[in-house]
């Protein structure tokens, strides 16, 4: 099991960003864009309908990490609200900590 341990500050090893797409002609199903930075490697980059979907991304790139001691940063900048969808922010935060503490 990776030992991955939240830091509050930008001095980690791997920084994760979720946000709206800034494309105003993105379709639905990209509207949720989350990025995975790697201090020592190339970026990964993904988007999903749901904050669920970008959750179950990063939780996925993080299991295929090898170093099983890091420290991450979540920066969590999605408004209330993304298209139709309500509480996008609470839902990313909520189930990304479900999958982090399985």
């Amino acid at each position: 099991m990776n030992k991955i341990t939240l830091n509050k500050s930008y001095e980690c090893d791997i920084l994760i960003r979720v946000y709206e797409s800034q494309n105003p002609n993105v379709p639905e199903s990209d509207q949720i864009v989350g990025e995975v930075l790697f201090k020592d490697k190339p970026h990964i980059r993904a988007s999903a309908w749901l904050p669920k979907g970008i959750a179950e991304f990063i939780n996925s790139e993080l299991l295929k990490i090898e170093d099983k001691n890091y420290n991450i940063h979540i920066s969590n900048e999605l408004p209330y609200q993304v298209g139709v969808l309500t509480s996008c922010k609470e839902n990313f935060d909520l189930y990304m900590n479900k999958l982090l503490n399985k």
